[in-house]
């Protein structure tokens, strides 16, 4: 979970470097992009760091 996190958080620091970096974008849409990439960080530091404990199942299709 740990990796699935740190990959998240590349992507969302993509999202912020790349307000900064450009400058010649309307000011409109470089805060678009700083805000995704600010609510993704935020989601992540929310997220549970812990891989599923053992016994943890998914549930099947058909609900049995």
């Amino acid at each position: 979970m740990r990796t699935h996190l740190a990959c998240d958080a590349a992507g969302a620091f993509t999202f912020v470097g790349a307000a900064a970096l450009l400058q010649d974008e309307p000011l409109r849409d470089r805060l678009l992009l700083a805000a995704i990439g600010l609510s993704e960080l935020a989601v992540i530091a929310m997220s549970d760091r812990e891989a599923p404990r053992e016994g943890w199942r998914m549930a099947s299709p058909r609900g049995s």
